[in-house]
């Protein structure tokens, strides 16, 4: 599991979760993700790159409800 705030990178048109204390990961899901941009989320997938994660489920955690989101 990955938190940190998601982003949306222009460079390589893909979400983006920028870690506390630096890096970053690349996860891939769908744009409509966008209602989920500029907050704190938990990400769970699967590593299939050095910093990409694949089928991801993503969970909000600056939220108050717990409810796990997949867009």
């Amino acid at each position: 599991m990955i938190t940190g705030t998601l982003s949306w990178d222009d460079r390589r048109s893909i979400h983006r979760i920028d870690v506390e204390g630096g890096g970053f990961w690349f996860v891939s899901m769908p744009r409509a993700a966008v209602a989920l941009l500029g907050r704190r989320v938990t990400v769970d997938g699967v590593r299939t790159g050095f910093n990409i994660l694949d089928d991801v489920a993503v969970m909000a955690t600056d939220a108050t409800d717990d409810a796990t989101e997949r867009p």
